[in-house]
């Protein structure tokens, strides 16, 4: 399939993209889905927009799916259960601002560049063991820093005041042998110091974020 744009589309039944491949760039920015959304081994050769996209019905389900370019979940509102076990992103993803509702898996996902997750909410929880990230990682920074980023790359979102990813449940990580450089965490908000599957030191591992029921973690090397 060529260029495609559904720009602002509502999908009132099932959104069945399963297997399909887009050669080049996918416009879904402002999309609503109402029912469940299937993009299982769905293949992205080039950019795709999802920003500002709501997954409102039913559960999102984009196992094994290939992203070669850049991916934008920028404010993106997933309500239900969201898959992304094995998913490969080739390209920056780019996940600022979103809002998982549901459970969120990311089990098993290759991140070949830069992943953001500035400022997401996951409401359930969220697994990444398996993961590997190969480049940048973030999660949270610092308030200059967030700005900074805002300015430079021209971000608009709606959640502009989150400068850290918020974890309603404690999520799961395999450690440090799972990321090329460590994740910054800083003012990421947890609701209990998450546990490592590879018996690393949580405080150093996750040092600077915020557990929303203690102190925050100390001893903080985040930049």
């Amino acid at each position: 399939m060529g260029w495609a744009t559904f720009e602002r589309a509502k999908f009132t039944s099932f959104a069945d993209f399963q297997d399909a491949k887009f050669t080049y760039a996918v416009n879904f920015q402002g999309v609503e889905f109402t029912r469940g959304t299937y993009f299982q081994n769905t293949t992205f050769d080039s950019f795709i927009d999802f920003r500002g996209a709501k997954f409102t019905g039913g559960d999102t389900d984009f196992r094994g799916a290939k992203f070669a370019g850049k991916t934008y979940f920028w404010d993106a509102r997933f309500t239900g259960t969201t898959d992304f076990r094995r998913v490969s992103f080739t390209g920056d993803t780019d996940f600022w601002g979103a809002t998982f509702g549901g459970r969120t898996d990311f089990q098993g996902v290759t991140f070949g560049d830069r992943a953001d997750f500035t400022g997401v909410t996951f409401g359930d929880r969220a697994d990444f063991t398996g993961a590997r990230f190969s480049d940048y990682v973030v999660f949270g920074e610092t308030e200059d820093q967030f700005r900074a980023r805002q300015t430079h790359e021209g971000r608009q979102t709606t959640n502009t005041k989150s400068k850290g990813a918020k974890f309603e449940k404690s999520p799961s990580f395999d450690g440090p042998s799972q990321f090329t450089q460590l994740p910054k965490f800083k003012g990421t908000q947890f609701p209990t110091c998450p546990t490592l599957t590879d018996d690393s030191e949580p405080q150093d591992f996750f040092a600077g974020a915020i557990l929303l029921d203690e102190q925050d973690i100390k001893d903080n090397p985040t930049p």
